[in-house]
């Protein structure tokens, strides 16, 4: 997935490698964004493709190639990340793709979440939301939730997974509770609730609480990889 900061004018380019091509060949592009609307149909010759975003999103890419002989259809899930500077969650939000005005706020963070990149604020409004997989902050992504005792990013069993790794020197979780975590091998015996690896980040103004493994835990509902720059405060 190629991942950069939405800016206006930025561009994307896709060159196809044909293989047994059998006469003039014609490419059918559609590009689609996270919610399903299409935002590029196009008929090219076997050239590259340049795909210029207009809103920040993640873009998925469906290509048919004709030549004389048939057809062969390729579909590239997510193939394109435009990160917003600024996604909103909120229970009570308009949901309106890509969620980057206050209004517009995305009801389920693990939507909103993919839009997250390097830079991007993730505002979660007062609620409990119920987590599809870990909150990977491996960029310089900051959430910020409306209080320790009313935003509550929850996960649970069936997901088996940490609430979030903390891995980059720019990443922040600020006022919220995390819980819920039930982890099991070969994560299981390190922070269920947090984990925070060599180049750390910031946990502050939260509470970590409820959260095990299924096997003997070695640093309970928050763990910290040996030498990690990692720091919880209040």
């Amino acid at each position: 997935v190629k991942t950069a900061p939405y800016a206006a004018g930025m561009a994307f380019v896709l060159t196809p490698t044909l293989d047994g091509v059998q006469g003039t060949v014609s490419l059918d592009w559609t590009i689609s964004r996270g919610d399903g609307a299409v935002v590029l149909n196009r008929t090219t010759a076997a050239e590259p493709l340049t795909f210029e975003p207009t809103v920040p999103g993640v873009f998925s890419v469906k290509v048919v190639a004709t030549d004389g002989e048939g057809t062969a259809e390729f579909e590239l899930a997510a193939m394109f990340k435009a990160s917003a500077a600024e996604v909103f969650v909120d229970e009570a939000g308009g949901n309106v793709y890509p969620y980057a005005r206050a209004a517009d706020a995305a009801t389920d963070i693990n939507v909103a979440w993919d839009m997250a990149g390097e830079g991007t604020v993730v505002h979660v409004a007062e609620g409990r939301y119920a987590l599809a997989k870990t909150l990977d902050f491996d960029r310089g992504i900051t959430l910020i939730g409306a209080g320790r005792d009313k935003t509550v990013l929850a996960s649970s069993a069936e997901v088996n997974a940490r609430v979030a790794t903390l891995n980059h020197a720019g990443a922040a979780i600020r006022g919220c509770t995390l819980t819920g975590a039930r982890i099991g091998n070969p994560s299981g015996r390190d922070g269920a609730g947090v984990y925070f690896g060599a180049k750390g980040g910031l946990l502050e103004d939260c509470r970590v609480t409820d959260n095990s493994g299924q096997v003997k835990m070695n640093g309970g509902g928050v763990s910290f990889v040996a030498g990690s720059k990692g720091v919880m405060r209040r």
